[in-house]
């Protein structure tokens, strides 16, 4: 998917402590709880593609829920997140 919308936003919806021990390169960090204070200014068009991520897809599953309630109408959620991502082998970048 990511390579067939290269304007896919990454949102990875984990705590900042948990964003600095390990990330998919070049996600946003917008906790959970902060979506609704943060999310308009760091995506303000509701039409972005966006691709949630947390440890293991429960968050970013209710992360989803929350946009769709603000607007966003193209959000999807990496099933199984950073687990499954480390596990295809794919690079995880360290620090904010």
């Amino acid at each position: 998917m990511m390579r067939e919308m290269p304007e896919l936003v990454l949102v990875d919806v984990r705590d900042p402590d948990e964003f600095e021990g390990g990330h998919v390169p070049g996600s946003l960090n917008i906790s959970r709880g902060g979506l609704e204070f943060y999310i308009e200014e760091a995506v303000p068009d509701t039409a972005q593609p966006l691709l949630l991520v947390s440890r293991a897809s429960a968050r970013a599953l209710l992360a989803a829920r929350t946009l769709q309630s603000l607007g966003y109408t193209a959000v999807w959620v990496l099933e199984g997140g950073l687990e499954v991502w480390k596990d295809w082998g794919y690079p995880i970048e360290h620090g904010a």
